[in-house]
């Protein structure tokens, strides 16, 4: 089940029509209006003449290519939500992005519902963000409000068993703080329960050298190598 909307528009940016199609069916079975762009000038005229509530960025390397987009928008002074999707295993700086201009990201390949939350999740943070009259490219506490929720929806995937989902949201997190404990931990807790005992090794020894006083990082990684 997914939230209904029916006044939220998004802008989707992607140069592969097969993609765009499947994210517009994904957002528009949840009530959401869709406009799609293939280029950046293209999106950035539609972006002029209409408002949209959120903008979906694809991005392929090279990524300043796409980044324009973020640059010119943000220098227009349009704060419009953007939510950038990239290739899962391609390198990129998440941190980057998010000083840049983006507000969220996902890594392919996106699940409709994963997508569906995501969006209903950016929109709901920047509509809060300007009824505070808080600024929502603030990098800081963007990133924290970011890593939070993916860390609240880590765990509740976890409990669900949706492993899927749950690796996108550690994924996430991970992205934007590499050394943080908690997600680190939940990430070994992933491989331990897909039965990836190297992995679930390698995420709790990265947890317990990024804080060594943490419990958790000491415990889970003594709980592993003693039930062998």
């Amino acid at each position: 089940m997914f939230i209904m909307c029916t006044s939220n528009r998004i802008l989707i940016v992607d140069d592969d029509p097969r993609t765009l199609a499947r994210y517009r069916r994904a957002l528009e079975s949840a009530g959401y209006t869709v406009d799609e762009s293939e280029d950046e000038e293209a999106a950035l005229e539609k972006l002029r003449r209409s408002k949209s509530d959120l903008v979906l960025l694809a991005l392929s390397p090279p990524w300043i290519v796409d980044m324009r987009v973020l640059r010119r928008l943000r220098g227009a002074g349009d704060d419009v939500p953007v939510v950038i999707i990239m290739a899962s295993g391609n390198l990129f700086d998440a941190k980057a992005a998010l000083e840049l201009g983006a507000i969220d990201f996902l890594f392919e390949p996106v699940r409709p519902e994963e997508l569906r939350t995501v969006v209903a999740e950016v929109i709901r943070r920047h509509d809060l963000a300007r009824s505070k009259a808080v600024d929502p490219t603030q990098t800081d506490a963007l990133i924290a409000a970011v890593f939070d929720e993916s860390l609240t929806r880590a765990k509740q995937a976890l409990n669900r068993r949706e492993f899927p989902q749950a690796e996108m949201a550690l994924r996430q997190a991970t992205a934007l703080r590499p050394d943080s404990v908690t997600a680190l931990s939940l990430l070994g807790i992933l491989h331990e329960l897909r039965g990836d005992r190297e992995g679930a090794g390698r995420c709790y020894q990265a947890a317990y050298r990024a804080d060594p006083s943490q419990e958790l990082a000491r415990s889970n990684m003594l709980r592993l190598y003693n039930s062998e």
